[in-house]
């Protein structure tokens, strides 16, 4: 029946089931059309798996404004059957209460449903804070969604996940919404075949979910979500990581996330990026522009930002990491972590501030582990000719702030014909910035040939890698049994600053 509206006045209009057992919605709708307002919706506790309000078949042009919906297994269910859709729906100023799921769109089956999109949720409270139904989520998106909007709801207390997409994509956004106090993570995007893309999620705040602020995980057989952007949300005092992410083509830009990683059950950290297998990596991923502050616990070793292994193709730009004394849950151990099986990880103009605690020590704020690939800054310093036999040591860098050698590299323009007996010996010294030190940050051996204008790396650098603001790094090389002497020598030097 289309072009129906039905008006109520809040409480005093009420429609609710007589038993705490019934084989039907309390509204089935099928229509097109139709403006439900200022109703009240009571499933009387019923355990049974329907909707208090359902949209089946093909429904579309609905409006429902100013409903209370309580006391069921399920509030509002999108349900199209096979080849039906649900679409051009909008849902606002709406309260749902003590429901197993507030929200459901799509049939438990994924592969069951038809259409759903062009769906607006806006403005609604789904508050389940006594957590009188064991239950899921205050939203489930259990098929592909198409064309949504989710903003300015108020999502707190579910007995799993505030948002839970378990099928999502094709351009949902999640907007200006406040998901708290959930029992697992606030938002949680599932890995799916056919969907989990093309997703917004900015302007949220996310505080005191007992698990994760934000879930996007990838399954064994399966590389997404995809194409997920997470921005401007700010991110707080949840116990597990703030972000956690697998997955390709990510964007995590402009986040304030602080506070978290209060569990101690596990070394959580503020964002967490890893991969399922070299064979199924995370990759295409851009971390930008985040503040990320004191997330951690204190029996426990907690990370501000840590790409973990299997990830690639990562821009890690811009992004301020700090442990501060001034705020509250001084307990990031370390600043920014990079694992060792990680390719390809541009590291551009980050900061990372405070986190070894002893005055002058900065090798917690940023720790690459060996292997790790990682695109720094470099520059090329010409050394020229030294003659053999003799030794000659000169300044290559001064640190332009603090400063992690990653590696390396002499070459030569003719070749050097070392053995066991005639080598000569390449070293890189910090000369502190005072020039009194010689400590070696990494050396090499020629003893064997070296062709003209090929690449020796000088070794993957030891703890004396991490250099102060001003700190002079020297190239000196030492010849034995007469040495070997080399010609218009370069040295490529790579590193990174925070």
């Amino acid at each position: 029946h289309p072009n129906v509206e039905l008006c109520g006045i809040g409480e005093q209009s009420i429609i609710k089931s007589e038993s705490s057992v019934r084989t039907a919605p309390v509204l089935l709708a099928h229509v097109a059309k139709v403006t439900l307002r200022d109703l009240s919706f009571d499933g009387n506790n019923a355990a049974d798996p329907y909707g208090l309000i359902e949209l089946k078949g093909d429904s579309s042009d609905i409006l429902i404004q100013g409903c209370h919906l309580k006391n069921a297994k399920y509030g509002l269910w999108f349900r199209p059957s096979a080849g039906g859709f649900c679409k051009n729906i909008i849902i606002t100023e709406c309260f749902f209460e003590d429901l197993t799921e507030s929200i459901s769109l799509g049939e438990l089956s994924a592969s069951s449903g038809g259409t759903i999109e062009s769906i607006q949720l806006l403005d609604c409270n789904i508050n389940n804070t006594n957590f009188t139904r064991t239950g899921q989520s205050g939203i489930v998106f259990h098929q592909n969604v198409a064309n949504t909007i989710l903003q300015g709801n108020m999502i707190v207390g579910n007995e799993e996940y505030g948002i839970s997409m378990l099928s999502a994509g094709d351009g949902v956004s999640l907007i200006g919404n406040t998901i708290i106090k959930n029992k697992k993570s606030g938002i949680f995007a599932h890995y799916n075949t056919t969907g989990a893309h093309q997703v917004s999620i900015s302007g949220n705040i996310i505080h005191s979910n007992q698990e994760r602020g934000i879930l996007l995980w990838a399954s064994t057989s399966n590389n997404g979500p995809y194409l997920f952007d997470v921005s401007d949300n700010q991110i707080y005092k949840n116990e597990f990581h703030g972000i956690e992410c697998r997955g390709k083509f990510l964007n995590l830009r402009g986040n304030q996330v602080y506070e978290n990683a209060v569990d101690s059950s596990g070394a959580y950290c503020g964002i967490y990026v890893d991969g399922v297998s070299n064979a199924q990596p995370s990759m295409y991923i851009t971390i930008a522009n985040n503040m990320i502050t004191n997330n951690g616990e204190s029996s426990q070793t907690n990370t501000g930002l840590y790409i973990a292994d299997y990830v690639e193709r990562v821009n890690l730009v811009g992004n301020i990491v700090s442990r501060d004394g001034n705020l509250d849950n001084d307990e990031q151990d370390q600043g920014i972590k990079i694992a060792a099986n990680t390719k390809h990880v541009i590291f551009k103009n980050n900061q990372s501030i405070g986190h070894s605690g002893t005055a002058g020590d900065i090798s917690k704020d940023v720790i690459i582990e060996a292997g790790a690939d990682i695109v720094g800054e470099s520059i090329t310093v010409r050394l020229g000719d030294v003659l053999q036999g003799t030794s000659i040591e000169m300044p290559v860098f001064s640190a332009p702030s603090h400063t992690c050698v990653l590696e390396s590299f002499f070459v030569s323009a003719t070749d050097m014909n070392g053995s066991s007996g005639v080598f000569e010996t390449l070293y890189l010294l910090d000369k502190d910035n005072n020039g009194g030190g010689n400590l070696v940050v990494s050396s090499a051996e020629i003893k064997t040939n070296l062709g003209g204008f090929v690449s020796l790396s000088l070794g993957n650098p030891g703890s004396e890698r991490y250099l102060q603001k001003n700190d002079v790094i020297s190239f000196k090389n030492t010849p034995t049994g007469g040495g070997l002497g080399f010609e218009r020598a370069i040295l490529i030097f790579h590193y990174l600053t925070f």
